[in-house]
């Protein structure tokens, strides 16, 4: 990326590009954080075709080697007055400025606004409704919450998250371990059709004042995210039938969230998709193999 992006650039990128390089091999922490935040892909695949500005390194770079263990003041590019720090939160600062110089202490006072955290049994997540690169679900993204808002996600979440401990321990795990940021998608729910953007590391999902609705769209983003991680190592189907792909998925997705919703109808639907995907003729060896365990789930 630097070496496409780094010589038309500027100034900015290549000390932003340098500052990473410096922060990394100090503290190898800094570049996993840089390179893990789930929103990091999709600014840089963006940046790639020319849809978001370079400039936006140094708010990565910043947010990764503000750490606890670090008192290096690094740049962070302001904008109407907000210098940004993503997966971190936002600080308030002068009108005008263009960009300024932060510390981990700068974090601590008044003007700072951090990203609310929700945390229960294990699960540990920002509810990201900042990030600029947030909307890559295929699903419209909600915008700020308010405080009435904030407070249903708080309610619900821990017993959506309460439903998928119980009924996928293992699945739960993974969640666990993986991701980091629950970013809310607009209502009304139906309006496009869901994309991993987030990965494993971030999920979209709808506000629901059902705690289950909530569990099978995080599992259903979850599930979704590793079958994208998957396909970007292996081969299990002929891309360019589309349909088998997407039906490979919806599978994939239904296997783990029919454990959640008890609806014998949805069930034999997952069932009957399972059996029509079994006669597919794009399916490579692999994906076969994948199939078969996915059909012993079911």
């Amino acid at each position: 990326m630097h070496r496409e992006i780094g010589p038309a650039a500027g100034p900015a990128w290549t000390r932003s590009w340098q500052l990473a390089l410096d922060l990394g091999h100090r503290d190898g922490a800094v570049t996993e954080a840089l390179l893990s935040h789930p929103y990091t892909r999709s600014w840089a695949v963006r940046c790639l075709g020319g849809d978001a500005p370079p400039a936006y390194l140094a708010s990565l770079v910043a947010a990764a080697g503000l750490t606890e263990r670090s008192d290096q003041a690094v740049p962070v590019p302001v904008r109407d007055g907000v210098a940004l720090l993503p997966g971190l939160g936002s600080l308030t600062v002068q009108h005008g400025l263009v960009n300024v110089e932060l510390k981990r202490a700068d974090l601590d006072g008044p003007m700072w606004e951090p990203l609310r955290r929700i945390r229960a049994d294990g699960l540990d997540v920002a509810l990201d409704d900042t990030d600029p690169y947030r909307d890559c679900y295929g699903i419209p993204v909600a915008g700020r919450l308010t405080g009435e808002q904030e407070e249903a996600w708080r309610h619900v979440l821990p017993q959506a998250w309460a439903l998928i401990r119980k009924a996928l321990p293992t699945l739960a795990r993974g969640i666990e371990r993986s991701a980091r940021v629950i970013t809310p998608l607009a209502e009304p729910q139906g309006s496009g059709h869901y994309v991993a953007g987030g990965g494993i590391g971030a999920l979209g999902v709808h506000p629901h004042a059902e705690p289950e609705a909530v569990a099978v769209e995080m599992v259903r983003g979850f599930r979704l995210g590793l079958l994208d991680v998957l396909l970007d190592e292996c081969e299990l189907y002929d891309e360019a039938d589309i349909a088998t792909g997407e039906s490979l998925a919806d599978t994939f997705a239904r296997a783990a969230t029919d454990a959640l919703r008890h609806d014998p109808e949805e069930a034999d639907r997952t069932r009957a998709q399972y059996a029509r995907l079994l006669t597919a003729d794009s399916l490579t060896p692999l994906g076969r193999r994948f199939l078969d365990g996915v059909g012993r789930s079911l």
